[in-house]
């Protein structure tokens, strides 16, 4: 079997468990991206910036597509606050380079949560302008 994430020829004990279904990732890495929510809060003049984000290293585009099929951890979040008052953002790489052209306009709503599958650095933006 191929690892659909890191590409290498991986093999498991045969045994009844894999007769109608076989992994699509090997054990390392299964292991290595295993989702894990992390947050970093931002004050901001209007509130905060609760930024949530599931990886911290640098995903390829292949390892990125495969992986966000974990981004219903954040439709989960966003269900449970449904009724809040907050700004809802998902950020990719495509959204993120245009972050500082439409920054101030959303950041002056108030309370913003931004979700994204891998980290990004915002300390660029300056959002107390």
């Amino acid at each position: 079997m191929k690892c659909r994430l890191c590409n290498r020829f991986f093999n498991l004990e045969d045994s009844f468990s894999f007769l109608f279904r076989f992994p699509e990732i090997c054990p390392d890495c299964t292991e290595n991206f295993k989702p894990n929510l992390k947050t970093e809060v931002i004050p901001i003049n209007g509130g905060v910036i609760n930024y949530h984000y599931l990886y911290e290293k640098n995903l390829s585009f292949l390892q990125k597509t495969y992986l966000e099929r974990h981004n219903k951890i954040f439709f989960k979040m966003m269900q449970k606050a449904e009724n809040s008052d907050e700004t809802v953002i998902l950020i990719d790489d495509g959204l993120l380079h245009d972050l500082k052209n439409w920054a101030q306009l959303i950041f002056s709503l108030g309370d913003v949560t931004i979700y994204s599958l891998q980290y990004h650095d915002l300390s660029y933006v300056n959002f107390l302008d």
